[in-house]
């Protein structure tokens, strides 16, 4: 497994251990680190985030109260991360 590949299973993860709840895009990225411990950088983050998005892994909705976007982790989410 590559570091980015080590990345996103902590990504979906962290998405999933949110529950219904979600996750803020915010906090998701700023929590993710390289398998080194260094944060990532804006490229990474843009990167990291255009996979689980671009497949379908992870989806927002709006939250009532605060109309904050929060993502949930998907059954093809899910299914990436038993693979993984």
């Amino acid at each position: 497994m590559n570091e980015e590949q080590m990345i996103v299973k902590d990504a979906l993860k962290a998405v999933q251990l949110s529950g219904e709840h979600g996750q803020l895009k915010s906090v998701l990225l700023d929590a993710l680190r390289t398998p080194d411990g260094q944060k990532l950088n804006p490229e990474q983050q843009s990167v990291i985030w255009g996979m689980l998005t671009g497949r379908g892994w992870i989806t927002g909705k709006i939250e009532p109260l605060w109309h904050n976007m929060r993502w949930s982790l998907t059954v093809a989410g899910m299914r990436a991360l038993e693979q993984m």
